[in-house]
Formats: structure tokens, sequence, C-alpha cells
């Protein structure tokens, strides 16, 4: 946690500065880093609706979406996230098949 904790202010920065915004001006978030680390794994995990999300962790639904999407790209660049990948099925499906039709 420390190195995300380390990296975060520089990718927060460049996140800000497509804004229109100061950096530093507007909202601040409900949840503190640790938080929004932990939602976003717990979503990878379990992939819930973002009512319930929300639900969980005290946020409106749209805000649990836009902090999820925000922190995927800060873990995506930082830590190694695995991607849903549908070729075991599919090769899976393949196997199936051709012993069925022996």
């Amino acid at each position: 946690m420390t190195a995300l904790k380390k990296a975060y202010p520089e990718f927060e920065r460049k996140r800000l500065s497509r804004r229109g915004r100061e950096i530093g001006a507007g909202g601040k978030f409900k949840l503190s880093l640790q938080e929004r680390v932990f939602m976003t794994l717990f979503f990878l995990r379990h992939y819930l609706t973002f009512a319930l999300l929300g639900f969980l962790f005290e946020l409106h639904e749209s805000n649990a979406y836009r902090n999820l999407e925000m922190m995927k790209g800060f873990l995506r660049e930082h830590l190694p996230l695995p991607e849903r990948v549908g070729e075991k099925k599919i090769s899976l499906l393949r196997i199936c098949w051709k012993r069925w039709q022996r």
C-alpha cells in the first residue's frame, strides 16, 4: 500500500491537469485511498452491481462507478490486474464438441 500511496499524487496530478479547474478545486473524495483501492479489488473479485457496491461503501451508484473506473486506471498502471479471457471456455467447448462427435 505504501508504494500506491507514493504513486497516487502523480496519478492525481495527471488526471486533474486535463480538467478546466485548478488542481485541488472541486469536491473531495468521500472514501480514502485505501478504501477506494479495497472497493476496486472487492468489485473485481465479486463483480457486484454498482447499486450494491454503492450501498456497501455508502456512495451513490454513479459515484461508485466513477470511483471504480478511476481506480481501475490507477491500479492498472501500478498492479498487474488479471483480464477476463474467454479463450479457455472456447477451447473447452471445442474439446467437448469433438468428444461428443465421436
